[in-house]
This record gives C-alpha cells, sequence and structure tokens, in this order.
C-alpha cells in the first residue's frame, strides 16, 4: 500500500512538471515574438518548481549576497524579472523555457551558443555523441528482438533521452560561465540545471520503476511492457547517470541541484553508487 501511494505521488510529480513544461511550448513563432511579460510569465513558472532546491544550494561564495536576497524574500517572477532586466537576461530565459522543447542535440548547442564558450559546447557535444554510441551499442540486442514497428519507437525513445542529457549538460555548462555581474542570471541559470534534471529524472524514474516492478508508469507507457527488458532498463538507467555524474563534475552547485532535485523524485537511492563515486 505505502508503495502504491509513493509511486502515485510520482505519477503526480511527473504529470505537473510535464504539464507546465509543455505549456510552454512554441505556439507564439518562436522565443523571439514573445512580449517580455509573457517571457517573464512564463519562466517564473517553471522557475517556481525549483526555486528551493535552487535557492539551497547557491552560497554567498558562489554568489555573494545571494543569501540576504534570499532571507528578504524574492519570487521567482523577481528572479525573471531581474534576469530581463541584465545583459544577455532574455537569451538565460528563453533557454530555461525551451530546456524541454529541444528536437536535437544541434538545436541544444545552438540555443547556448550566446551563453558558453564554443570550445566547451564542442564538449558536450562530444560527450553526448560518446554517450549516444554507447546507448545504441547496448540497446542493440534488445532491438534485434522487436517488430520494426516497435524498433522506430524503441529509438524514437533512444534518441530523446539523448537530448535530454544534452540539454542538463549544456545547462551544467551555461550556469559555469554566466558573468558575474549577472546575479539573477546566475539563479536564471541555476534554475535551468533543475528544470534539466527534473526532465532526465522523469525519465530515470519511469525506466527504474519498470526494472522494478515490470511496469512503467508514464514514459514508455504504451509500448514498454512489450518491447523492453531489464537489460534495456539498465543501459538506459547507466546512460542517465553517465550524463547526470558530467553534469554534476562542473560545480558543487550543480551537483547540489542534481542531487536535490533527484531527491524529489525519490531516485537518490537509486543512483547512490553514483554520488558514492562523486564525492571520492
Amino acid at each position: 500500500m505505502r508503495r502504491s501511494i509513493e509511486n502515485l505521488n510520482r505519477i503526480i510529480a511527473i504529470a505537473l512538471i510535464m504539464a507546465i513544461v509543455s505549456s510552454c511550448t512554441m505556439d507564439l513563432g518562436g522565443p523571439k515574438a514573445m512580449s517580455e511579460r509573457l517571457l517573464i510569465s512564463r519562466s517564473a513558472r517553471l522557475m517556481e518548481i525549483y526555486i528551493d532546491e535552487v535557492a539551497a544550494a547557491i552560497s554567498d561564495d558562489e554568489l555573494p549576497g545571494f543569501r540576504e536576497a534570499w532571507q528578504r524574500g524574492f519570487s521567482s517572477e523577481d528572479v525573471a524579472r531581474g534576469t530581463l532586466s541584465e545583459d544577455g537576461g532574455r537569451e538565460y530565459l528563453e533557454f530555461t523555457i525551451y530546456a524541454n522543447d529541444y528536437e536535437s542535440v544541434d538545436e541544444v548547442i545552438s540555443s547556448a551558443s550566446a551563453l558558453a564558450p564554443e570550445a566547451e559546447l564542442e564538449g558536450v557535444r562530444e560527450q553526448i555523441e560518446e554517450l549516444e554510441k554507447k546507448l545504441y551499442e547496448g540497446a542493440a540486442e534488445d532491438a534485434r528482438l522487436m517488430t520494426e514497428a516497435q524498433r522506430k519507437a524503441f529509438y524514437s525513445e533512444l534518441r530523446k533521452l539523448v537530448v535530454k542529457a544534452a540539454v542538463l549538460l549544456t545547462a551544467a555548462i551555461v550556469y559555469a560561465f554566466v558573468p558575474n555581474m549577472m546575479f539573477w542570471g546566475k539563479v536564471s541559470a541555476a534554475s535551468a540545471v533543475a528544470i534539466a534534471a527534473g526532465v532526465l529524472a522523469a525519465t530515470l524514474l519511469s525506466i527504474i520503476e519498470y526494472a522494478k516492478t515490470g511496469s512503467s508508469s508514464v514514459t514508455f507507457e504504451e509500448w514498454v511492457k512489450e518491447i523492453t527488458s531489464e537489460p534495456a532498463a539498465a543501459w538506459a538507467i547507466a546512460s542517465g547517470l553517465i550524463a547526470t555524474n558530467t553534469a554534476m563534475g562542473r560545480s558543487p552547485v550543480t551537483a547540489a541541484i542534481v542531487i536535490a532535485v533527484f531527491a524529489v523524485y525519490g531516485i537518490v537511492d537509486d543512483i547512490k553508487p553514483l554520488l558514492d563515486a562523486y564525492k571520492k
């Protein structure tokens, strides 16, 4: 009974974040066409989900004056407005909003081109290409057992996982290179890390639940029971953790945010080996 309640809570958490993120799709002709009012509103709604986790991770050593500002009190809308008033703030808010809308690794990298050094972003591309190679190698045996239609759906989901991993790594890079003079931009960039971690965590959670119980509540719901076996779940979890570990290595703040967000989804125990490795 307790497990059923926990699973229900997890499903609700996933549904909420996915509903909010999905409501922020490019239905107005792309981010450049979005008014400042709408940009603030949408980015604030997303940042609100993890504002407490972000606040707990940032220290005065990382961002002087942050603890005092947090104690005085500010909302996610204050963060969005403050970011927009800073140089390059619109780009940071746009990156935050569309963290779940990117459809390819190239699109992810391009979205951050004005926010981080090209060499760093190319490093992300190389890491993701290596991750994708490992994913496809690990999935090959399972894919051979599928019908053509199942294989197509399987690799479609695999590509989505790769893109989500790319978003998390890119968000970590962007956060690391926010200029020191951008106080609110730093908070927005940290929020983008949290949102990207949440999107990846939702995927990992569904795979972990499948590996444990033989069923999935959200991701792969329509087809995973027929075409995915425990080995497939194992490589998917491992690949997600590779991306997570790389992102966590960017900074202690990024690591704290990822751990905190994963805790929201209740999967910290499932990634204990990763966390232990990071601490060493």
